[in-house]
């Protein structure tokens, strides 16, 4: 390495170091012109808000994983005090069940939300909201046999017949609207 390379680059480290001087500086004038600034009340409140939030959607990500571990990834989360941890508990149960399905593929939801310590609480719901919506769901599966023989006579009658003959129904029947209410109003009942 020659002499210039060298004097260029100590040159060049120099002018760095010199803009670094001067960014900490700038921070140093910012940081003095807020010392006196704070938050009021309200705007601490809604950052705290957000910030639980924001770990409560962690925390139930985390539970999609391993949901026997719930109280684990709740007591771990470091939060200040009990009165947090009560807050982050409730959010996370508040998630869960606004995640609860309004179809046939509740009942696979709600035996994942049972093996979550968080349940315990409301597991005679649960098993209640599960009996009922599988009554609604039965009578669905009546009124879906009812509709296949009903294709059937209407095939019959233009011709075609036969053990083999199966109509076209769709594979999955929308949930019905006494199906959907009424795991809307379990999910109501889950939250209170």
């Amino acid at each position: 390495m020659d002499a210039t390379n060298f004097d260029s680059t100590a040159t060049w480290k120099a002018g760095k170091d010199k803009q670094l001087a001067e960014i900490k500086s700038t921070m140093d004038i910012i940081m003095e012109r807020t010392k006196g600034l704070s938050l009021s009340s309200s705007e601490r409140e809604k950052i705290n808000e957000e910030e639980l939030e924001k770990r409560a959607r962690g925390v139930r990500l985390k539970i999609e994983m391993d949901p026997l571990g719930s109280e684990n990834y709740i007591d771990s989360a470091e939060l200040e005090d009990e009165g947090a941890q009560a807050k982050l508990r409730l959010a996370v149960w508040r998630l869960l069940v606004e995640d609860v399905p309004t179809d046939e593929t509740v009942f696979k939801y709600l035996t994942f939300l049972e093996r979550t310590l968080l349940a315990a609480p409301k597991h005679t719901l649960i098993e209640k909201m599960k009996r009922d919506l599988r009554h609604v769901l039965k009578e669905t599966v009546v009124d879906k046999k009812k509709a296949l023989t009903k294709e059937r006579k209407k095939l019959t009658a233009i011709g075609i017949s036969g053990e083999a003959v199966m109509p076209k129904l769709p594979k999955t029947v929308p949930a019905s609207e006494e199906f959907v209410k009424l795991a809307e109003n379990y999910k109501k009942e889950l939250l209170d």
